[in-house]
């Protein structure tokens, strides 16, 4: 991943092959890149609800997902992919999208993206999705509970 963040997300930028978002800490400090794609996956390999009974399932694809090496704990995956899920919902306001899809690296990344309602596709249990519906909600909820917290302070 590093090879891609150091050598290719300018160019896939650039070349409008993907767009890269940066996420940035107090300081400054780059703690995360990922970028996103569109796909099409076929009905098949998601439920029905989500696919909609469409004969295409117009589908955000999290193409890339890093985070710093020195960037762990503290619920560190779960703020960056709310930011992630934030983005997606700012462009599914603007395209038609049924999911937000991602690759996992791995079976222990895999079972996280489960914890985050992230379910396996039909057909490649390294493929997960989610409903853009839900990933809405998702955001939602995330918005009130912040704004919550604001206004017990």
């Amino acid at each position: 991943m590093d090879q891609w963040v150091t050598e290719k997300a300018a160019v896939a930028q650039s070349r409008n092959t993907a767009k890269v978002h940066v996420c940035l800490d107090d300081t400054g400090r780059v703690v995360a890149v990922f970028a996103f794609d569109i796909i099409i996956l076929a009905p098949g390999e998601v439920s029905r609800s989500a696919s909609g009974g469409l004969s295409q399932v117009r589908t955000l694809l999290l193409a890339r997902f890093a985070r710093h090496i020195d960037i762990k704990g503290d619920g560190a995956g779960l703020k960056l992919m709310a930011e992630v899920m934030r983005e997606a919902v700012a462009i599914a306001d603007r395209v038609p999208l049924s999911v937000l899809a991602l690759d996992a690296m791995n079976e222990r990344l895999a079972e996280w993206y489960s914890t985050i309602d992230f379910v396996p596709t039909k057909t490649d249990p390294m493929r997960l999705y989610m409903p853009m519906s839900k990933v809405k909600a998702s955001v939602e909820a995330a918005d009130a509970a912040l704004q919550g917290e604001g206004s017990a302070a």
